[in-house]
């Protein structure tokens, strides 16, 4: 190997060795609990901001409980999911906006989260629209209405 080559390599390896870490960075992982405390029944933390990658890793922690996507609450081309109950489950982000869910068996006590990665104005209109309509009772309407007030967007 000449002296060129040599050189060559050497700096190749210092810029690869120097490269700043979230060039190859580990997506995170967050935890959603899911509890009955008190006769209440809750998703902790029922609000969540993440990056594209990351992973939401949803564990049961004390009742019968599972997560479900709801449909026209979660970016178009975004995978629905419905977990079984009782049991963990992780979702990985792969798209930019909201992500709204359920616990499928309580929802009619107000057991709902929401996930906003990058963007959230991508379909948070869309979000909106479906959680004020006919489609939940008032309660589960202010519910995810408490949620979404709390999204703020690239203008705001």
């Amino acid at each position: 190997m000449n002296k060129k080559s040599l050189l060559s390599a050497l700096f190749a390896i210092v810029i690869l060795i120097s490269l700043p870490s979230f060039v190859i960075a580990e997506p995170k992982v967050h935890t959603v609990e899911m509890i009955t405390e008190g006769g209440k029944k809750l998703f902790v933390p029922d609000f969540l901001e993440v990056s594209v990658g990351d992973i939401v890793r949803f564990v049961n922690i004390s009742g019968n409980h599972n997560t479900e996507s709801i449909k026209g609450m979660i970016p178009q081309g975004a995978e629905s999911w419905r977990s079984n109950i009782s049991e963990t489950f992780e979702l990985t982000i792969q798209k930019e906006g909201v992500y709204a869910y359920k616990c499928t068996p309580h929802l009619q006590k107000r057991m709902v989260g929401v996930i906003v990665a990058g963007n959230p104005a991508i379909n948070l209109r869309e979000a909106h629209k479906v959680a004020m309509g006919a489609k939940f009772s008032p309660k589960v309407s202010n519910a995810f209405a408490e949620l979404l007030e709390r999204i703020k967007t690239p203008t705001q």
